[in-house]
């Protein structure tokens, strides 16, 4: 479980509890009605905006928020590359495969197939960067659909605060007609609610759990190339340190 995630929805959840109960209007803002319109507003815009292998993807969203996969060190990557090619280099490329652990990455074993099956270095190449890029955009879709919700989910709750107010010119005389569109006028809690405790959250996890995929990815991509060149192993793990001093002068 993602300890983050579940103090920032403990605190969050806690803050607007506390100034709904303060303000007593807590009782107000429960209507299902009203829950119902703004989320099913949303979903459905979704739907109509992405197809449905990625609209498929959101309970994967949900679930990645509050348990994110397995996180690897980047520098546990450098030194797996180094390991293998220090084996490489001692012992030839043939010795690689008994040294592959079942937690070494899918992609980490990819790249020693395509050594054992003596691609060239251009294929090699071309062959990861187009697995990364396809990773890249999947997540990238799921990423903007969660975008897309967060935009969604507040303008259907102005639409429905929207409907409220109608309500209420309507049953100026009435108290009970007043009390019930006074109850729909609350949807744009929903909205800002749903968008900015769920939505974006996801959105921003999906985003720095794909950042860390690609440079992952992009330190195993060199090491097999370096590897497939007969590259020092000692050059090797500094062209691999090298590539993470870069990313973090990037983030800066």
């Amino acid at each position: 479980m993602d300890f983050g995630t579940l103090a920032g929805l403990i605190i969050g959840l806690t803050a607007v509890t506390i100034i709904l109960v303060d303000a007593q209007i807590i009782n107000i803002l429960l209507d299902k009605s009203s829950l119902f319109f703004v989320l099913g507003g949303t979903f459905a815009s979704t739907l109509m905006t992405y197809p449905w292998r990625v609209f498929a993807k959101i309970p994967t969203g949900f679930r990645l928020l509050m348990f994110p996969p397995r996180f690897i060190p980047a520098k546990a990557i450098v030194d797996r590359m180094h390991e293998l090619s220090v084996t490489a280099h001692q012992r030839g490329i043939d010795a690689l495969p008994e040294q592959l652990k079942p937690a070494d990455m899918p992609f980490i074993k990819n790249g020693v197939r395509m050594l054992m099956d003596e691609w060239t270095v251009d294929d090699i190449k071309e062959h990861l960067e187009m697995d990364m890029q396809s990773t890249a955009d999947r997540h990238s879709q799921i990423q903007r659909l969660f975008e897309g919700m967060a935009t969604y989910a507040p303008v259907y709750g102005l639409l429905g605060t929207l409907i409220g107010v109608l309500g209420l010119l309507r049953f100026l005389g009435d108290p009970k007609g007043m009390g019930n569109a006074m109850a729909k006028a609350i949807t744009t809690f929903y909205g800002i609610f749903f968008a900015n405790f769920i939505a974006l959250p996801v959105a921003g996890k999906l985003e720095v759990y794909t950042a860390h995929e690609m440079l992952l990815k992009r330190v195993i991509t060199e090491g097999i190339v370096c590897i497939k060149q007969e590259v020092n192993p000692i050059t090797v793990k500094r062209k691999l340190e090298m590539i993470l001093a870069q990313s973090v002068r990037d983030k800066k």
